[in-house]
C-alpha cells in the first residue's frame, strides 16, 4: 500500500479532489491537519543533550575538521 500527499492552492480544489477519490475503488482518503508546530521547536529539544558534557564550540569543530596528515 503506497500513500501520497497531495497540497492544493485553494478549498474549492481540495473538495473536488477529495470527491473524485472518494469515487476511486481502492482508495482511502485521509484528511489531516496543517502542523502547528514552529520548525525550531525540534531544535530547541536538542539543545539540553549538551548541559553535562565539558566541550566547547571550539572542541567540536577541531574534531569536525581534524584531517590525518599521511
Amino acid at each position: 500500500m503506497g500513500s501520497l500527499h497531495i497540497t492544493t492552492k485553494d478549498e474549492r480544489t481540495k473538495e473536488l479532489l477529495i470527491d473524485l477519490l472518494h469515487a476511486m475503488e481502492g482508495v482511502e482518503v485521509r484528511e489531516t491537519k496543517p502542523s502547528t508546530r514552529n520548525p525550531s521547536d525540534s531544535f530547541q529539544q536538542l539543545c539540553g543533550i549538551w548541559k553535562d558534557r565539558d566541550t566547547s564550540l571550539g572542541d567540536i569543530r577541531d574534531k569536525a575538521w581534524r584531517r590525518d596528515n599521511k
